[in-house]
């Protein structure tokens, strides 16, 4: 346990940490502190490590809250700030709400919920508390008693904040703010997913499905780190024969590279709902690629095959060769910062952007499309059955964006952050095909998910065109979100 554990003299003076017992003796001589208030600073640990690495090694040493391999200093605040308190004390921070679902939060949700110390949560949501950042924030209460029930209020809006307070405190009603009493989260690091409407009765439902949406993908995963975008990455003006005459923003110019030594690229902005994608940039894939393993071009590979692309990357190799403090000065210095998913994108998967409102899903049917890491993609499980249109109208459906507005990332304006994490625990109505109805079901949704597909293809000519286009796409998406509703079980719920 990381909170037993003392630092050394030489340590000590080294980072130099405030002695609370040392400067307020009669504080600690009756136990504590009564009140401990604040806002602790918001700097993740790759930050502090480049001006303070002896602090990052003395956090780990010392805190439980440290532990995660990448975690915010504003945890270790508020481990802190309770080992402060007295066996009465109260603890009121504002921090960001990340931690609730964030991989890093799991130690500081531990240390929560062993004491049950959560008294009060106000959430903030999306609304920005801080003119002059952009936080996503919340107001933390924790106790040292312990409290069997704690109360959730969530803030819709910051327009007339000073009526929501009134309101909050008087228990008058007001439509810019939500409460509700809920019981502690269980003891352990697990996510925290707080509501204070019905939505926790819908989401009980949801997670009746034995399978999620990371037990049926073979893989969910992040598009090319490449580190370097901007040389790596070019803009189509013309594709020819053999080759594709782009423009580097490295460079400023245009560049004529063969065929061989790109992949179609796609962008978030490139990725939208049902529609077909279509690449207006192409990307310098300097890898061997087979069904199951890839590999480094060697040098001479690329500059015999492919002269004209081993020409750009040597009018780049000064840039290329710095990145990431010189880790790829040498003979590989075109390499990628992270090669990792690279026999994937070869699959037909499902494509979202990173950064969405309201689900924005589409496929790839060919397997041709690679793309930026603000785009993230489903390889499915290849033993199951399912078409992949039927698990497209799934991921397109409005049960899904329920899910995520309930269970994921906030962001400005009413976004959310469709990531692996937030993605994976989605619960799947998978299909018996020794089941008629379930059959018939798949079918259906199949049939009409194909359907808007192709009526996304077209492009209209006339007024009447648009009108009737629109009216076929809206009529279509009702029907699929009310078929996904039932394979669900969830049409008297919603």
């Amino acid at each position: 346990f990381k909170g037993q554990m003392f630092p050394d003299e030489e340590e000590i003076q080294r980072v130099n940490p405030f002695d609370w017992q040392r400067a307020f003796p009669h504080v600690f001589a009756a136990g504590g502190f009564d009140a401990v208030i604040g806002n602790p600073p918001y700097i993740r640990i790759q930050s502090i490590r480049e001006w303070a690495p002896n602090d990052v090694d003395h956090y780990r040493r010392i805190y439980r809250s440290a532990s995660t391999g990448n975690f915010d200093i504003y945890v270790i605040f508020i481990e802190k700030g309770l080992s402060l308190l007295n066996n009465r004390g109260l603890l009121g921070f504002i921090v960001p709400h990340k931690f609730f679902q964030a991989s890093f939060g799991a130690p500081i949700r531990e240390i929560i919920s062993q004491g049950n110390h959560l008294r009060k949560v106000v959430h903030f949501g999306a609304e920005q508390v801080f003119s002059n950042a952009t936080t996503y924030t919340c107001l933390l209460f924790l106790s040292t008693q312990p409290n069997d029930n704690f109360e959730f209020i969530s803030i819709k809006s910051l327009d007339t904040i000073e009526a929501v307070l009134a309101a909050i405190d008087t228990g008058e009603p007001n439509p810019n703010y939500q409460t509700a009493h809920l019981p502690a989260p269980a003891f352990g690091g697990k996510e925290w997913h707080f509501s204070a409407n019905n939505a926790h009765v819908v989401l009980e439902k949801l997670r009746q499905q034995p399978l999620t949406l990371g037990d049926i993908t073979k893989k969910i995963f992040v598009g090319l780190q490449t580190s370097a975008d901007k040389i790596y990455v070019l803009e189509k003006i013309e594709e020819r024969d053999e080759t594709v005459l782009c423009y580097s923003k490295s460079l400023q110019k245009e560049v004529e590279i063969e065929r061989g030594l790109l992949k179609p690229f796609l962008m978030g902005k490139d990725v939208h709902r049902y529609e077909k994608p279509v690449a207006k940039n192409f990307v310098i894939f300097p890898y061997k690629v087979d069904q199951l393993s890839s590999a480094l071009m060697e040098p001479g590979d690329i500059r015999n095959n492919f002269p004209r692309g081993w020409s750009y990357l040597l009018e780049n190799k000064s840039e290329l060769s710095k990145r990431e403090k010189g880790r790829y000065e040498g003979k590989y210095f075109y390499q990628f910062s992270r090669p990792q998913n690279m026999t994937e994108y070869q699959y037909p998967k499902i494509m979202t952007p990173e950064i969405s409102l309201g689900t924005n899903m589409t496929i790839d049917q060919s397997g041709d499309f690679y793309h930026t890491t603000k785009v993230y993609s489903f390889v499915f499980d290849p033993t199951r059955q399912e078409a992949p249109e039927y698990w497209l109208g799934i991921l397109n459906s409005q049960v899904l964006w329920f899910f995520i507005k309930n269970t994921g990332y906030t962001l400005r304006g009413g976004y959310f952050t469709f990531k692996t994490n937030y993605l994976s625990p989605f619960p799947m109505p998978v299909i018996d095909f020794n089941n008629k109805s379930s059959v018939e079901k798949h079918d259906m949704l199949v049939a009409m998910v194909k359907k808007i597909l192709e009526l996304k293809m077209t492009v209209p000519v006339t007024p009447q065109d648009f009108s009737w286009k629109s009216k076929v796409e809206t009529e279509l998406n009702e029907e699929i979100d009310n078929l996904v509703l039932n394979l669900y079980g969830l049409v008297n719920l919603c």
